[in-house]
Order: structure tokens, then sequence, then C-alpha cells
């Protein structure tokens, strides 16, 4: 309900596995549709002085093929194709 008052797709809050407040450490996704084709997705960790925050921009070029980029925290970042069988959706 919130998030097509707010335009958003996916709302997600995944809680944390480590010791203390599993609220307080858990991290927070949000993405949305740009066009039918573009998705993008930000994680952020919820947990005080974390800034490990990761945008994920995913392309669908045809229902079986993706192209799937990441950065994460000015790290790392990754770039896969992502081939879907018939049977799965994309």
């Amino acid at each position: 309900m919130i998030g097509q008052w707010a335009g958003i797709d996916v709302l997600e809050y995944k809680p944390g596995t480590g010791e203390g407040n599993a609220v307080t450490s858990g991290t927070l996704e949000v993405g949305s549709y740009v066009t039918e084709r573009l998705f993008v997705r930000v994680r952020q960790p919820v947990e005080t002085g974390e800034t490990q925050q990761a945008v994920t921009v995913e392309y669908r070029l045809l229902d079986w093929l993706k192209l799937r980029a990441m950065q994460e925290a000015q790290q790392s970042s990754a770039f896969d194709v992502v081939i879907h069988s018939t049977g799965d959706s994309c």
C-alpha cells in the first residue's frame, strides 16, 4: 500500500543476524521500475554509522536475458549477464 502510494515497487526490510537488536542491525531495500525494462534498487544498512550503501541497476534486454550492474560503497562493483530458462520469470 505505501509502496504504491510512493511509487515504489519493492520495499523490503531484512533483519540483522548478528548480536544486539535485530531491528537496528538489518538492511532496508527500496526498488522501482523506472521503465518497463529498467529496475533500480538501493540497499542501506540500518545500523548507526554504517555507510555500506549499494545500488543495483537491472535492464531486461529480452524475456530471458537481463544485464545487472552493482556498486557497493565505492569499494566494489560488478556486472552480470543473467540468462533465465524458458520457465523462469525474469
